[in-house]
Order: structure tokens, then C-alpha cells, then sequence
């Protein structure tokens, strides 16, 4: 009983995001079509970031989980403003949903590119937590040995 309760409320956020970031997306959207709000380049980039924003939340909350459209489009936003923590967490988003379809060599190439990200702007948590997930991917395709060097490079990190 504990059980279902739990899945119909996973279910219910899910919803709920998907609903509010649909909802954003059709505030946003118009307002980065307009040309004349567009030639502020603070104005653009604010937009283009909320816009990517709920792009990305519904590519992570969406159900069809073959559905990686948002996922692709927030992530090109994010690369044409230069934003590289969110390219990273993007990618991250990508390996995540690749994963689950059973893609882990896709998974594993997205989560690198994300760990390199992170590590570029000087992220070194959260790219030494990243690397762990890196390990755990690799666990679960069955390369313990692979997997116990990602884990054993995420040691100093935490140590420290």
C-alpha cells in the first residue's frame, strides 16, 4: 500500500512539472519571438535561460522516455549563451534518460561530456560525484574493474 502511495505521488510531480514547465514554455515562448524584447542582450539572454530552463525540466519529467526533443533543444540554447553549467547538467539529464532506455554507452559518452563541463568551470564536486555516477554505470554494464577506477578517483575529492 506504502508502495503505490509512493508511485502515485512520483507520478503526481511529475505531472505537476511537466504541467508548470509546459505552462512557462507557453509564456516564454512568444516573448523570444518578439523582436523588439530580443535586441536586449540581457532581456534575450534571461529569456533564452527560462525558456531552456523549462525545456529542461519537461525533458526530464516528460513520460514518453524516448522523447529526448526538449532535452536536445535546452541544450542548444544553453550552448548559443554559452551556459556551461547547464550544458553539464543537461548532459547529465541526457545520460540519465539514455540509461533507463538502455543506452549506456550513449549514457556513459553524455556524462562525461557533463564531467568535463563541470570540471572546465572548476565544478570539482559535483564533476567527482558525477564521476562516481560514471562508475556506477559501468558496475551495472558488468566492467567492475573500470568501475572501481572512476570510484577510486572520486576518493581524494571527498576526502579533502
Amino acid at each position: 500500500m506504502l508502495r503505490r502511495a509512493e508511485s502515485a505521488i512520483a507520478l503526481w510531480q511529475l505531472d505537476s512539472v511537466t504541467h508548470y514547465a509546459g505552462l512557462a514554455l507557453t509564456r516564454i515562448t512568444p516573448l523570444t519571438e518578439d523582436s523588439g524584447l530580443m535586441r536586449d542582450p540581457k532581456v534575450r539572454r534571461s529569456l533564452l535561460g527560462y525558456q531552456a530552463r523549462s525545456l529542461e525540466l519537461l525533458g526530464r519529467a516528460t513520460r514518453d522516455i524516448e522523447d529526448l526533443s526538449a532535452l536536445e533543444q535546452a541544450l542548444a540554447i544553453y550552448e548559443d549563451l554559452g551556459d556551461v553549467r547547464n550544458q553539464a547538467r543537461t548532459h547529465h539529464h541526457f545520460s540519465e534518460r539514455l540509461s533507463t532506455m538502455g543506452e549506456p554507452l550513449e549514457a556513459i559518452g553524455h556524462l562525461r561530456m557533463a564531467i568535463e563541463l563541470m570540471e572546465r568551470i572548476g565544478d570539482t564536486a559535483t564533476a567527482a560525484a558525477w564521476l562516481n555516477t560514471l562508475g556506477v554505470r559501468y558496475r551495472v554494464m558488468g566492467q567492475p574493474s573500470t568501475a572501481l577506477e572512476y570510484h577510486l578517483q572520486v576518493l581524494p575529492t571527498f576526502e579533502a
